[in-house]
């Protein structure tokens, strides 16, 4: 169990790492049309940045929230399977926190905003009960519905123009 704990911890650096090399891997130049995955025909094709914001912000918000709710998530979730250790339950904590964080963030985003809002808002009570104690594989229900995993899956592929 100890040893599934290192890989989930691996695979959240290895997350981290790629969603990092992704946002600085642009010269600062912007294409002038994006496309979605061709295998989801829901996501938008376009993104423009919400006011205020440069697409370099939104685009740095859209990696980060991608590596907490992205398929990292789902295997710290299917870790919990066999009882929650320490090390888990904070890995855990940090994608919930990740997801509430950037999925706020992202909220105000014209296309797909409605989306980051109902991830961002089972991530919060899912935050809230990791903070009263509540066993982790518990906690983290609310993004486990349909609804909400739609939208996580639906976020996650979601690239806009970055």
């Amino acid at each position: 169990m100890e040893k599934l704990g290192r890989v989930t911890s691996a695979a959240m650096t290895g997350a981290a790492v790629v969603a990092l090399a992704a946002c600085g891997s642009g010269s600062g130049s912007v294409p002038g049309s994006a496309t979605a995955r061709s295998d989801t025909a829901d996501v938008p094709a376009s993104s423009p940045a919400p006011s205020g914001e440069s697409t370099a912000e939104v685009c740095s918000d859209l990696y980060a929230f991608t590596a907490a709710a992205g398929p990292v998530f789902d295997l710290a979730r299917f870790a919990l399977a066999d009882g929650e250790t320490p090390e888990e339950r904070r890995t855990v904590s940090v994608y919930v926190h990740g997801m509430a964080l950037h999925g706020v963030l992202l909220s105000d985003h014209p296309e797909m905003g409605a989306t980051y809002r109902t991830v961002a808002l089972a991530a919060a009570e899912a935050k809230r009960k990791l903070a009263d104690g509540v066993p982790a594989a518990e906690a983290i229900a609310a993004l486990t519905d349909d609804q909400v995993t739609a939208a996580r899956e639906t976020a996650v592929a979601y690239r806009g123009d970055c």
